[in-house]
Parts: structure tokens; C-alpha cells; sequence
């Protein structure tokens, strides 16, 4: 995808945070940020092998799921490709909500705009994709996959840094920029290099908190 040309130049952030940090960046999970890993495998291989998710879990915790755009009730057939987005969300209250639950009673009533199976998928490989997070999931998925890092786009990545509260910044312990130690009142004002376009970045748990 077109991210992706330009990693090489691509700076890396790592914030080490307090514990239970998965609000904080809520945030960008709504918004979406890039995974790098397989893709032409379907949802479900992307959320147990790639994600290491259990199927109870998949089952009971991911009742909607977004592939560029549809709603998905086959995790089995639905196939990542290189570029898609994924969106992943908990139970959503409501008729909506009902509505869009995969493969729930109301299912039927959105068929038409409900993502098909490829006749003819793509083959496995590497690749990057937009992932986005909504409610519960925030929580309980994207804190592990914050810790082992994840992609975002500069600008996205600037505009987080300098929204962020005075009070994220005090549970904010120490931030490292391509290996280095950071003062935290640079990098909140600092102007990122125009070769760079994604940032990589990693969120550690303080070890004395």
C-alpha cells in the first residue's frame, strides 16, 4: 500500500506509561492505525494466529466486524488484502447494533451491503492494513497490540502528541525517539522531518507502577 513506500525513512516512538494506558490512546484506535503482518488470510486467521485471540473470545467478544466498509457475518471467507481497512467493535447497543452483530437474527435486513466472499483470493504474503478499534476492544485488544507497536501516519502522530492533557503527561514516565531518550516538552512541540511518514509506535508499562 502506498504507507508502506516510504518505511524507510519511518521514525520510531516509544512511550513508556502507566498501567492500564488502553484510554489514552482510544483515540487512535477509533481513527485506525496500520498492522503489519499476512494478509491475504481471512479475518478469522488474522484474529487467532496474527492476534492471538481465542475462539470463545473471537466469538463472544468481537460481535461486529468491518471489512472496507461492510459489515462481515463469515470471518472464515472474509480476506484481508494489502491496504483493506478492519474495523473491530464489542456489542453496540440498539437495533443498529443488532443489526450489524455478524450473523445475528437481523443480518438478513442488510444483505446487500454485507462483504461476499472472493471467488478468487488473493494469495497469502506480507502486507499492511488499517485496523480500527471501537469500545470494549480498545481495552482488551489494543493494549497488547499497542505494547508490541503498531503504524501511524505522521500527521496523525503529531496531532495526538500535541492534543494530549497535561494529566497524560504526568502518567507519561519516559518517551524514546529512534532509540533515544526524549525530553517530553520536545516532543510534544517538535516538527517532524518531511521524510517521514509513518511512525512506529510502542507503548511500555512502567515497571514501578
Amino acid at each position: 500500500m502506498e504507507e508502506a513506500k516510504g518505511r524507510g525513512s519511518a521514525a520510531r516512538l516509544q512511550l513508556t506509561m502507566m498501567k492500564g494506558f488502553g484510554s489514552d490512546f482510544v483515540g487512535l484506535m477509533q481513527k485506525g492505525f496500520l498492522i503489519e503482518g499476512k494478509v491475504g488470510c481471512s479475518i478469522e486467521a488474522f484474529l487467532a494466529r496474527q492476534l492471538g485471540l481465542s475462539q470463545p473470545y473471537i466469538e463472544s467478544r468481537i460481535t461486529t466486524i468491518f471489512l472496507d466498509g461492510k459489515p462481515v457475518d463469515d470471518i472464515r471467507s472474509a480476506t484481508i488484502k494489502d491496504g483493506s481497512t478492519v474495523a473491530l467493535s464489542g456489542a453496540m447497543p440498539g437495533l443498529v447494533g443488532a443489526t450489524l452483530r455478524r450473523a445475528g437474527y437481523y443480518a438478513s435486513l442488510r444483505s446487500q451491503i454485507s462483504h461476499h466472499a472472493e471467488e478468487n483470493p488473493s494469495a497469502i504474503t506480507e502486507g499492511m492494513f488499517v485496523l480500527k478499534l471501537f469500545n470494549v476492544l480498545a481495552g482488551e485488544v489494543g493494549e497488547k497490540i499497542f505494547r508490541e507497536g503498531v503504524w501511524i501516519r505522521k500527521d496523525d502522530m503529531k496531532d495526538f502528541i500535541r492534543n494530549r492533557p497535561a494529566d497524560f503527561w504526568e502518567r507519561c514516565a519516559e518517551a524514546r525517539l529512534n532509540g533515544n531518550e526524549v525530553e517530553l516538552g520536545e516532543l510534544r512541540l517538535m516538527e517532524w522531518p518531511e521524510s517521514v511518514r509513518l511512525v512506529h509506535l510502542s507503548i511500555r508499562k512502567n515497571s514501578r507502577s
